[in-house]
């Protein structure tokens, strides 16, 4: 694990019962339409191979980013995805440092590029974002709703 301040670093890799209680605080703050975390949710997503990063304040997740390295025909290739910081702890590098992190991950698996998006309209963001060396790509987007 790595310390930056009052902050740690790392990975999720055990699940307890207040896990989903911090993940269902920080999911609220993302999404106007959260699903429940569950324990057991948690654990399905670690066994299926995304890797959650987390920022801790005295065991207390503050922040967190996950990433989904995939095999393709011709190379790895990683998205990054559910990157959220609780109010209290914005303005002190934990995205950053997260996403920092992420790219890390990203080239040790041997990945290409990390990929994301972001809702238009989230300026502080996509400046950070900038800042790292992300680029705004101009796609084609296809999206089933199943």
């Amino acid at each position: 694990m790595e310390k930056s301040r009052m902050i740690t670093y790392g990975y999720l890799e055990q699940v307890g019962d207040r896990t989903a209680e911090d993940f269902n605080g920080l999911l609220v703050q993302m999404t106007s339409d959260p699903d429940v975390m569950t324990t057991e949710r948690l654990n399905e997503i670690l066994a299926a191979g995304t890797k959650i990063l987390t920022a801790e304040d005295e065991g207390r997740i503050v922040g967190t980013a996950s990433v989904l390295v995939l095999r393709q025909m011709r190379w790895y290739k990683a998205w990054l995805e559910d990157i959220v910081v609780d109010e209290a702890y914005r303005g002190q590098g934990i995205a950053r440092h997260l996403m920092e992190m992420s790219a890390q991950y990203a080239r040790e698996k041997g990945c290409r590029n990390l990929n994301m998006t972001s809702k238009p309209g989230r300026e502080n963001a996509w400046t950070l974002y900038e800042s790292l060396g992300y680029k705004h790509r101009d796609t084609n987007v296809f999206r089933l709703d199943l």
